[in-house]
Protein backbone atom coordinates (compact mmCIF):
# COMPACT_ATOMS: atom_id res chain seq x y z
CA UNK A 1 0.00 0.00 0.00
CA UNK A 2 2.55 2.40 0.48
CA UNK A 3 4.10 2.66 -2.59
CA UNK A 4 0.58 3.16 -4.20
CA UNK A 5 -0.12 6.08 -1.55
CA UNK A 6 3.70 7.32 -3.28
CA UNK A 7 2.69 7.24 -7.19
CA UNK A 8 -0.75 9.04 -6.59
CA UNK A 9 1.87 11.78 -4.51
CA UNK A 10 4.03 11.89 -7.55
CA UNK A 11 1.70 12.05 -10.30
CA UNK A 12 -0.04 14.67 -7.87
CA UNK A 13 3.06 16.88 -8.11
CA UNK A 14 3.91 16.55 -11.68
CA UNK A 15 0.31 18.04 -12.14
CA UNK A 16 1.11 21.22 -9.88
CA UNK A 17 4.03 22.62 -11.56
CA UNK A 18 2.79 22.82 -15.06
CA UNK A 19 0.43 25.12 -13.47
CA UNK A 20 0.66 28.95 -15.01
CA UNK A 21 2.07 30.70 -17.76
CA UNK A 22 5.92 30.62 -19.28
CA UNK A 23 7.35 34.01 -19.92
CA UNK A 24 7.63 33.21 -23.56
CA UNK A 25 3.68 32.17 -23.75
CA UNK A 26 3.19 35.46 -21.91
CA UNK A 27 5.09 37.80 -24.09
CA UNK A 28 2.87 36.04 -27.26
CA UNK A 29 -0.16 36.55 -25.55
CA UNK A 30 0.76 40.33 -25.06
CA UNK A 31 2.22 40.80 -29.00
CA UNK A 32 -1.09 39.41 -30.46
CA UNK A 33 -3.33 41.80 -28.09
CA UNK A 34 -1.14 44.54 -29.56
CA UNK A 35 -1.27 43.87 -32.66
CA UNK A 36 -5.51 43.33 -32.34
CA UNK A 37 -5.33 46.77 -30.92
CA UNK A 38 -3.11 48.38 -33.05
CA UNK A 39 -5.99 47.53 -35.89
CA UNK A 40 -8.87 48.12 -33.60
CA UNK A 41 -8.01 51.50 -33.04
CA UNK A 42 -8.45 52.87 -36.80
CA UNK A 43 -11.97 51.49 -36.60
CA UNK A 44 -12.87 52.72 -33.22
CA UNK A 45 -11.87 56.56 -34.52
CA UNK A 46 -13.84 55.90 -37.52
CA UNK A 47 -16.45 55.31 -35.53
CA UNK A 48 -16.52 57.70 -33.34
CA UNK A 49 -16.11 60.61 -36.34
CA UNK A 50 -18.91 59.27 -37.88
CA UNK A 51 -20.98 59.14 -34.52
CA UNK A 52 -20.51 63.04 -34.33
CA UNK A 53 -21.04 64.01 -37.74
CA UNK A 54 -24.46 62.23 -37.46
CA UNK A 55 -24.71 63.82 -34.33
CA UNK A 56 -24.39 67.15 -35.53
CA UNK A 57 -26.24 66.22 -38.77
CA UNK A 58 -29.20 65.22 -36.98
CA UNK A 59 -29.10 68.29 -34.87
CA UNK A 60 -28.88 70.82 -37.79
CA UNK A 61 -31.47 69.07 -39.58
CA UNK A 62 -33.85 69.33 -36.69
CA UNK A 63 -33.67 73.26 -36.23
CA UNK A 64 -34.14 73.59 -40.25
CA UNK A 65 -37.00 71.64 -40.04
CA UNK A 66 -38.13 73.52 -37.00
CA UNK A 67 -37.80 76.57 -38.72
CA UNK A 68 -39.91 75.44 -42.00
CA UNK A 69 -42.95 74.35 -39.48
CA UNK A 70 -42.54 76.87 -37.08
CA UNK A 71 -42.86 79.93 -39.71
CA UNK A 72 -46.75 78.69 -40.68
CA UNK A 73 -47.21 78.32 -36.92
CA UNK A 74 -46.05 81.95 -35.79
CA UNK A 75 -47.26 82.99 -39.54
CA UNK A 76 -43.71 84.74 -39.77
CA UNK A 77 -40.70 83.91 -42.43
CA UNK A 78 -37.95 82.71 -40.39
CA UNK A 79 -34.54 81.95 -41.43
CA UNK A 80 -32.35 79.93 -41.05
CA UNK A 81 -28.42 80.94 -41.27
CA UNK A 82 -24.89 79.53 -41.38
CA UNK A 83 -21.72 80.43 -40.35
CA UNK A 84 -19.09 78.10 -41.07
CA UNK A 85 -16.02 79.61 -40.40
CA UNK A 86 -16.59 79.00 -36.07
CA UNK A 87 -19.92 77.27 -37.27
CA UNK A 88 -22.48 77.40 -36.00
CA UNK A 89 -26.39 77.00 -37.45
CA UNK A 90 -29.00 79.23 -36.18
CA UNK A 91 -32.72 80.64 -36.69
CA UNK A 92 -34.46 83.92 -36.35
CA UNK A 93 -37.49 85.58 -37.96
CA UNK A 94 -34.65 87.67 -39.61
CA UNK A 95 -31.79 86.41 -42.04
CA UNK A 96 -28.14 87.36 -40.89
CA UNK A 97 -28.39 86.59 -37.12
CA UNK A 98 -25.39 85.45 -34.54
CA UNK A 99 -25.22 82.24 -32.92
CA UNK A 100 -24.13 83.92 -29.83
CA UNK A 101 -25.94 84.02 -26.73
CA UNK A 102 -24.87 87.36 -25.83
CA UNK A 103 -26.21 89.10 -29.60
CA UNK A 104 -28.66 91.19 -28.26
CA UNK A 105 -31.23 91.82 -30.51
CA UNK A 106 -29.56 90.05 -33.51
CA UNK A 107 -29.69 86.64 -31.93
CA UNK A 108 -30.85 83.60 -33.81
CA UNK A 109 -33.70 83.53 -31.02
CA UNK A 110 -37.69 82.87 -31.18
CA UNK A 111 -39.82 84.11 -28.55
CA UNK A 112 -41.12 81.08 -26.52
CA UNK A 113 -43.59 82.04 -24.21
CA UNK A 114 -42.73 85.95 -23.87
CA UNK A 115 -38.92 84.92 -23.38
CA UNK A 116 -36.32 85.08 -26.27
CA UNK A 117 -34.81 81.46 -26.36
CA UNK A 118 -31.55 81.30 -28.43
CA UNK A 119 -32.37 78.50 -31.18
CA UNK A 120 -28.69 77.64 -32.58
CA UNK A 121 -26.50 74.33 -32.98
CA UNK A 122 -23.16 75.12 -32.47
CA UNK A 123 -19.54 73.65 -33.50
CA UNK A 124 -18.60 73.69 -29.47
CA UNK A 125 -20.96 71.11 -28.90
CA UNK A 126 -19.03 68.34 -31.62
CA UNK A 127 -15.91 68.33 -31.66
CA UNK A 128 -13.44 67.90 -34.38
CA UNK A 129 -16.57 68.21 -36.47
CA UNK A 130 -16.44 71.27 -39.23
CA UNK A 131 -18.82 72.06 -41.83
CA UNK A 132 -19.19 74.02 -45.18
CA UNK A 133 -22.03 75.65 -47.04
CA UNK A 134 -23.25 76.39 -50.54
CA UNK A 135 -26.67 79.15 -49.77
CA UNK A 136 -26.02 82.41 -52.40
CA UNK A 137 -26.61 84.15 -48.99
CA UNK A 138 -25.10 81.84 -45.89
CA UNK A 139 -28.45 81.00 -45.44
CA UNK A 140 -32.43 80.31 -46.35
CA UNK A 141 -35.96 82.16 -45.53
CA UNK A 142 -38.63 79.79 -45.34
CA UNK A 143 -42.19 81.49 -46.79
CA UNK A 144 -44.38 81.41 -43.82
CA UNK A 145 -47.71 80.58 -46.29
CA UNK A 146 -46.08 78.46 -49.06
CA UNK A 147 -43.16 76.89 -46.90
CA UNK A 148 -41.28 77.43 -49.55
CA UNK A 149 -37.02 78.08 -49.53
CA UNK A 150 -35.33 80.65 -50.95
CA UNK A 151 -32.54 80.50 -51.81
CA UNK A 152 -31.93 76.67 -52.38
CA UNK A 153 -28.57 75.39 -50.67
CA UNK A 154 -26.62 72.79 -49.13
CA UNK A 155 -24.74 72.31 -45.47
CA UNK A 156 -22.16 69.69 -45.84
CA UNK A 157 -21.15 68.39 -42.44
CA UNK A 158 -18.00 66.36 -41.66
CA UNK A 159 -15.39 64.82 -39.50
CA UNK A 160 -12.29 62.36 -40.20
CA UNK A 161 -13.24 61.84 -44.15
CA UNK A 162 -16.79 61.27 -42.89
CA UNK A 163 -19.45 63.41 -44.73
CA UNK A 164 -23.48 64.15 -44.64
CA UNK A 165 -25.09 66.45 -46.46
CA UNK A 166 -28.38 68.48 -45.84
CA UNK A 167 -30.27 69.50 -48.84
CA UNK A 168 -32.56 72.13 -48.76
CA UNK A 169 -34.65 72.88 -52.13
CA UNK A 170 -36.72 75.61 -53.57
CA UNK A 171 -39.96 73.90 -52.51
CA UNK A 172 -39.08 73.78 -48.72
CA UNK A 173 -37.62 70.23 -49.26
CA UNK A 174 -35.22 69.39 -46.60
CA UNK A 175 -32.91 66.08 -46.84
CA UNK A 176 -29.92 64.60 -45.50
CA UNK A 177 -27.96 62.52 -47.39
CA UNK A 178 -24.54 60.83 -47.57
CA UNK A 179 -21.90 61.84 -50.59
CA UNK A 180 -20.39 58.89 -52.90
CA UNK A 181 -17.78 57.27 -51.11
CA UNK A 182 -19.48 57.96 -47.01
CA UNK A 183 -20.07 55.12 -45.13
CA UNK A 184 -23.57 55.70 -43.56
CA UNK A 185 -26.07 52.89 -43.92
CA UNK A 186 -29.40 54.24 -43.56
CA UNK A 187 -29.13 57.28 -45.78
CA UNK A 188 -29.30 57.61 -49.15
CA UNK A 189 -27.17 58.88 -51.75
CA UNK A 190 -26.92 62.20 -52.65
Amino acid sequence: MPMKNRVCYLHFQSRRRSTGFTLAELLVTLAILGIVAALAVPGFSNAIARARVRDATENIHGLIIQAKNESAIRDVNLSVTVQADHWCVGIAPFPSCDCTPDAGANACALNVAGTSVLQAVSGDEFPGVTITENFPALGTTFNRLRKTASPAGAIAISASGQTLEIKVGLTGRVRVCAPEGSAFPGYPAC
